[in-house]
């Protein structure tokens, strides 16, 4: 919204930077609607496997094997979704700097609603992880959960860094 409020009436020396952040915005909040289904689906097929039968070693081990692999989409799912709204976030960072006045402080709510949807994200990617039989997967995953979440700590801090700037400037 607020780069759509900015590109109208925008300089014409601004308009083609506005309409490519604006196209980038949109494809991030369309994949972010695709990973809320998907983490649906996900999540469906996590419970199924949870209730499989558990009487015998072959159904226990058929059970633990599903579980697994649910798991770990369960754990690709918001990982991937993490990386969209890093780079949303990251966005948002420059949007602050260039939007209208009248759009600033619903810019930096975007942002800050983006901060706390990316720590709630890697929460679950955590909790996931735990849930995963050790091994080079797990370890993959996990080595990519902690870049990510170092890189989402500077991406906010540079984020409220912008927002308190540009607040100054207003």
């Amino acid at each position: 919204m607020g780069l759509e409020v900015t590109l109208r009436g925008a300089p014409p020396e601004t308009v083609d930077l506005l309409a490519s952040l604006l196209r980038t915005g949109r494809e991030l909040l369309e994949r972010q609607s695709a990973y809320a289904d998907r983490d649906v689906v996900v999540f469906g097929e996590y419970m199924r496997a949870r209730s499989l039968p558990k009487g015998s070693d072959a159904e226990k081990a058929s059970r633990r094997e599903r579980l697994q692999r649910a798991l770990v989409v369960a754990t690709e799912v918001p990982l991937a979704a993490g990386r969209d709204i890093a780079a949303a976030l990251e966005l948002s960072r420059r949007v602050v700097e260039i939007c209208k006045p009248p759009v600033f402080g619903d810019v930096a709510a975007g942002a800050d609603l983006l901060a706390g949807s990316l720590t709630a994200v890697l929460r679950s990617v955590d909790a996931n992880l735990r849930g995963l039989a050790e091994g080079p997967l797990k370890k993959g995953l996990d080595e990519e959960w902690t870049a990510l979440v170092d890189s989402a700590a500077q991406i906010v801090a540079a984020t409220q860094a912008a927002i308190e700037g540009r607040r100054q400037r207003l």
